[in-house]
């Protein structure tokens, strides 16, 4: 009754070899692998085929985890710096959740140590003067 038929639109599945820039542009700002695949207008699994099948798919999705890495542990930076907004759990839990060998490899298992200027625990006596 007067409903209309949904429509769907047919993504573009013609590989292109200037797919490789987009997914490292994609990444490099963040992006994850469904959401630039979003961006081309495939499915995510038509481009993790192209990633598995054409090799300048596989070469640029390597470069793009280093980008991605970099994106994200630079926000991490920045937001702990104050030099952007952020919640620092929230980013800790997403850094967690999508990189799988974050907090695992060594490079987020900085060890600081603070030492205070002055402890209140290890008061010295005043010297008395004569």
């Amino acid at each position: 009754m007067g409903e209309k038929a949904i429509e769907i639109k047919k993504t573009n599945s013609k590989y292109s070899p200037e797919y490789a820039e987009i997914l490292i542009g994609g990444m490099a700002e963040g992006l994850g692998v469904r959401a630039i695949a979003g961006k081309i207008g495939v499915s995510y699994k038509t481009l993790y085929n192209w990633i598995e099948k054409y090799p300048e798919m596989k070469e640029a999705f390597e470069i793009g985890q280093g980008k991605s890495r970099l994106f994200w542990e630079s926000s991490g930076i920045n937001i702990m710096l104050g030099n952007i907004r952020g919640n620092p759990i929230i980013w800790i839990n997403s850094m967690a959740n999508k990189f799988k060998d974050w907090n695992r490899d060594g490079s987020s298992d900085a060890k600081v140590e603070i030492k205070l200027a002055y402890d209140p625990r290890k008061k010295k006596a005043k010297k008395k003067e004569d």
